[in-house]
C-alpha cells in the first residue's frame, strides 16, 4: 500500500495499538520487520513484505503510545532490542530510553541485553 505517515496516523487508533497479537504489539512488528501491511487485521495478518515501514512510522506508534517500550513480546524481546538490532536511528532508540531507562539492562530469551 505504501500509505504515508499521516494516512497511518489517521486510521490508527490508540484502542488499537494496546492490542497484542501472538505477544506482539504494532511497535514490535514496525520495529522488527519495518514492514506492515495496513488493513484493519493488520497485527494479525501475515507481513507484506513489498510494503515498507518508515523510522516516522515507529515514531509515530511510540508516540500514540508510549507504553508499548514497556513490552516484551515472545521471545522477551522489548522494542529497544528490535531498535538496536535495526540500527534505529537515535531519534528512535532515545524515546525507547525514555519511556524505560532499564529497558537497556532486560535480557530476552537468549540472555542479551
Amino acid at each position: 500500500l505504501g500509505l504515508g505517515v499521516e494516512v497511518i496516523d489517521a486510521l490508527s487508533s490508540p484502542a488499537a495499538l494496546k492490542l497484542k497479537c501472538d505477544g506482539t504489539t504494532a511497535l514490535h512488528l514496525a520495529m522488527h520487520h519495518r514492514h506492515i501491511r495496513v488493513a484493519m487485521d493488520a497485527l494479525c495478518n501475515p507481513l507484506d513484505p513489498e510494503i515498507h515501514v518508515s523510522w516516522d512510522v515507529v515514531r509515530l506508534l511510540m508516540k500514540k503510545h508510549p507504553g508499548a517500550a514497556r513490552e516484551k513480546d515472545n521471545h522477551s524481546e522489548t522494542p529497544l532490542h528490535l531498535a538496536c538490532r535495526n540500527r534505529a536511528p537515535l531519534d528512535v532508540v532515545s524515546p525507547l530510553l525514555c519511556c524505560w531507562p532499564d529497558a537497556a539492562k532486560e535480557r530476552d530469551n537468549e540472555d542479551r541485553t
